[in-house]
């Protein structure tokens, strides 16, 4: 479902999805996130809702901790993608879950 969440429980609900026969889900690293964002999408979302259709928010979570490991990286796939300044852990963003090899 689309919903914000901590950084702790993105990582942990990612990690135990199971969805179209695949259980090895994880949250993406900012180079894996900030490649899913589509320009050519319509109005101010930045993510194809058609193959990703329950990803409505503007912030999304990355698997990357920050300097102060209380933070982690937050991307921002709106009209323009970013990687914004490192959110709260405790605080709530959108997870895109990803499947297979890390990419580096």
């Amino acid at each position: 479902t689309a919903a914000t969440m901590t950084w702790a429980n993105a990582v942990d609900n990612c990690a135990a999805l199971e969805y179209a026969g695949r259980t090895d889900w994880r949250l993406p690293n900012f180079k894996e996130l900030l490649s899913l964002w589509d320009g050519a999408w319509p109005g101010n979302q930045g993510i194809n809702l058609t193959t990703f259709p329950l990803s409505n928010g503007d912030y999304f979570w990355t698997s990357n901790t920050a300097v102060n490991t209380n933070n982690a990286l937050r991307a921002w796939l709106s009209t323009v993608p970013q990687l914004n300044s490192a959110g709260v852990k405790t605080s709530a963003y959108y997870p895109l879950p990803v499947a297979g090899g890390r990419i580096n």
